[in-house]
């Protein structure tokens, strides 16, 4: 498989050359070479596995050539003819299998896996203080399945840092004094300045040993810290990482269309489907911020708390878990009141030696709120903090440095692995962590000069407020919380350079099929830039699957033409829909604009759809639900725009049970209870903005 996507590589880039004159104008696609590991065990299990990865790396050489040669994203489109000697092989690949991808392979072993092999690029930021830090705990360093292993440098220190380092196998310096490769064995030195961010780094092979640094500060003692790998730092949560798990699903003949929608193999990385119990729903902003606190704490903030708005207010850690993984995956996690609180409560379990793993959007992250989580990590060696952004590759067309501004991290996510099983915790909808998900009104935080101040007018500010009602859900039961750990284990060991990452589960049909429940529940991760829109499918699936209702909660109404489509295939055949919204979203960020785009698909839908505006003042609905014939509920980060499903990465939960639905839908009659129905002309839209959204560029940006 590597010697065969290197021979398409230069395949491509020969024909490339010939055709647009050589690989300086536009480079084949070139993701991290993969080395297979079926050697290594022999088992169908992991065949499987591997076949189902070259398929995800062929599709996406496929996609990334479509995006270098300038064509737009949707692949369903053809190519110029002068593309096809370099896409049809590739395509070929991708579609044999992708055959084996979508359809169950036959009698495998169902259950988690593990797969050794590598095929990413892998990295980890060391946050540099002269302030306070933990001495003696080494700095992991990711390995799962990587081929490279990438240490880089940011410094928050208010003088140089002198590192002298010394490490077990040749490694590459890229410094802007002088870059090279370092012997084993041989100590090397190099500076970083005062507040340099991301331009020193030390590169290893993706397996081998580690580095040994001595950190100098001006005035003070050398600080040693050892750089291991997390393999032989923590096998167990390495092994978490690394798991797939082989899905046993029924047989075909078994399942009506939603069904049959629910149990698809797809692009998009998800699990299998689990019994995941009575998730808690968290329909109160409290409700919804205290159990994350009381899954790091054991104990709730009292409604006081709250109503003092008092970011110091002691916490109760006497009945605290012992957690040994935190995952906190966010679009943004501000630096007020409520992040503020949940540093606090990291802080403790940092403290204890916790790993624990913090990824936000970088483009939305304010100077202070940026200062709270690399204090943090520069502190405790065992916090690991990533910074969400998306590069276009070399020689992208011009969309692509627009794409590079506004694709973000929107996979929102909190789970917690306890020592006694029955205190893990995972928590999946759309709130963010911060004041607007939490407060009607911004907080008078002045009085703490080392948080942020939001509230302030103008609404293309990032330091805008905005009151939001939300939603999410708590899962208990410990299996699926460890898989669900897992799942979001491999996003967070995603290449580096792509944000590409490995599916997590592969389907398989054997004596068992006939009698697979046919209820449960299956995350998502949706990167849709990278995995052929797959997300955008499923809600095509889930549509077309439709008999009687489709039930809708989000803030915004501008849908894919191809989620349009089936909406309208959807009532052509009587199909109920209803959607509850806020379309009003003035003093969201961008808000006014948003409102004339949401106005627009009321004009054409108001007749033929039961849309609802939700009402009470001030407040932006920012639910996202999705719910069908009863019977199947989504609860996820997804809006219904072009941004979820073109450029944002996602997740929810998919749960196929009409017990669940009729919980989830009490919810929804509650939003309903708090809007008014719409008509056509509900709501103005100007000349200049219908103009300027007739383009579906543009609309694709929203």
């Amino acid at each position: 498989m590597r010697s065969f996507l290197r021979r398409l590589r230069l395949v491509a880039c020969a024909v490339l050359a010939a055709v647009v004159g050589g690989c300086a104008v536009i480079t084949p696609p070139a993701p991290s070479d993969f080395v297979g590991a079926a050697g290594l065990t022999g088992s169908p299990e992991i065949a499987a596995y591997e076949a189902q990865m070259s398929a995800v790396l062929a599709a996406y050489d496929l996609q990334r050539l479509r995006y270098l040669a300038g064509l737009p994203d949707d692949p369903g489109l053809a190519e110029p003819e002068w593309l096809g000697p370099v896409t049809g092989p590739i395509r070929d690949q991708a579609d044999a299998l992708g055959a084996a991808r979508i359809l169950p392979f036959a009698d495998l072993t169902p259950g988690p896996q593990i797969w050794p092999g590598r095929w990413r690029g892998a990295q980890a930021v060391m946050v540099l203080t002269d302030g306070p830090s933990v001495q003696g705990v080494p700095f992991r360093l990711p390995d799962q399945n990587s081929l490279t292993r990438e240490l880089v440098f940011r410094s928050i220190a208010t003088t140089e840092a002198r590192i002298e380092a010394e490490c077990d196998d040749t490694v590459r310096l890229t410094y802007p004094g002088d870059s090279g490769e370092r012997p084993a064995g041989t100590p090397f030195a190099f500076v970083v300045p005062a507040g340099e961010r991301d331009r020193t780094s030390i590169t290893l092979p993706g397996e081998g040993g580690g580095c040994r640094l001595s950190i100098g500060y001006r005035g003070q003692m050398p600080r040693h810290v050892d750089v291991i790998g997390e393999s032989a730092a923590d096998p167990a949560i390495a092994a978490l990482d690394q798991r797939f798990d082989v899905c046993l699903e029924p047989t075909p003949e078994r399942l009506d269309p939603l069904q049959a929608a629910f149990f698809a193999g797809r692009w998009m990385s998800q699990t299998c489907a689990m019994d995941v119990g009575d998730p808690v729903l968290l329909e109160s902003s409290r409700d919804g911020y205290n159990a994350k606190i009381e899954a790091l704490t054991g104990a709730r903030l009292p409604d006081s708390a709250f109503d003092e708005g008092n970011p110091d207010v002691p916490l109760d850690f006497s009945n605290a878990p012992q957690l040994d993984v935190i995952w906190l995956s966010y679009l943004d996690i501000k630096a007020d009141f409520s992040g503020a609180i949940m540093e606090r409560a990291l802080r403790y379990h940092a403290e204890r030696g916790t790993q624990i793993r913090v990824l936000v959007s970088e483009v939305l992250e304010l100077p202070l709120d940026l200062a709270m989580w690399e204090r943090l990590a520069a502190e405790f060696p065992n916090v690991q903090l990533q910074l969400f952004t998306w590069t276009a590759p070399d020689h992208a067309p011009s969309i692509g440095r627009l794409d590079s501004l506004h694709r973000v991290n929107h996979v929102k996510m909190f789970v917690t692995l306890a020592r006694d099983e029955s205190r893990s915790r995972a928590i999946v909808g759309g709130r963010n962590i911060h004041d607007g998900f939490l407060f009607s009104q911004s907080l008078d935080l002045s009085a703490w000069p080392e948080l942020q101040q939001y509230g302030v007018p103008g609404e293309l500010s990032l330091r805008y407020f905005s009151t939001y009602k939300d939603f999410e859900i708590e899962i208990r039961t410990p299996e699926a919380v460890r898989t669900l750990a897992a799942h979001l284990g491999s996003y967070w060991q995603r290449d580096e350079r792509t944000s590409l990452m490995r599916p997590f589960s592969v389907g398989t049909t054997g004596p068992g099929s006939g009698s697979v429940p046919l209820t449960g529940a299956r995350h998502f991760i949706s990167v849709p830039f990278l995995d052929n829109r797959a997300l955008e499918r499923t809600w095509v699936d889930l549509i077309d699957a439709a008999g009687s209702k489709v039930e809708i909660v989000t803030p915004y109404l501008n849908p894919t033409p191809a989620i349009e489509a089936a909406l309208e295939r959807a009532m052509a055949r009587g199909v109920e829909v209803t959607i509850a919204a806020r379309v009003m979203l003035y003093g969201d960020l961008g808000g006014r604009l948003m409102t004339e785009m949401n106005a627009l698909f009321v004009e054409r839908y108001a007749t033929r759809m039961r849309l609802f505006e939700f009402q009470q003042p001030d407040v932006v609905l920012h639910s996202k639900m999705l719910m069908i014939d009863e019977r199947l509920s989504v609860v996820s980060s997804v809006n219904l725009n072009r941004r979820s499903f073109l450029h944002d990465t996602e997740n929810g939960v998919m749960v196929l049970d009409p017990a669940f639905y009729r919980r989830l839908h009490v919810v929804f009659e509650h939003y309903l209870a708090d809007s008014y129905r719409l008509e056509p002309d509900s709501f103005a839209v100007t000349p200049a903005v219908r103009q300027l959204f007739e383009s579906d560029w543009v609309r694709d940006f929203f």
